[in-house]
């Protein structure tokens, strides 16, 4: 072998090398990313459950309330329930 032929050998080489390194950084990269994303991901599921809990809450006591004012209420339809006690009777 020619030493033009050792040091394109050479070049070659280090050339694979860098590219092997690349990928293994660029594969570290995406792996970070994708878990960043899950965690992200799943703090937004954590904090949207939180708010459906909250807002679900809220929507019951808005019926009790309501409810207190003018009698039973449906907090799922927003429509005032038949009312469950018996008229007054004089």
């Amino acid at each position: 072998m020619t030493r033009l032929e050792q040091s394109q050998q050479v070049a070659v080489d280090r050339l694979e090398q860098s590219q092997q390194a690349a990928v293994a950084q660029f594969e570290e990269r995406i792996d970070r990313l994708e878990q960043s994303q899950q965690r992200a991901t799943e703090k937004m599921e954590r904090s949207l459950e939180t708010q459906r809990q909250e807002l679900q809450s809220i929507g019951e006591r808005t019926a009790r309330i309501e409810g207190a004012l003018t009698g039973p209420w449906d907090a799922r339809n927003g429509e005032r329930m038949p009312s469950t006690r018996l008229p007054h009777e004089s």
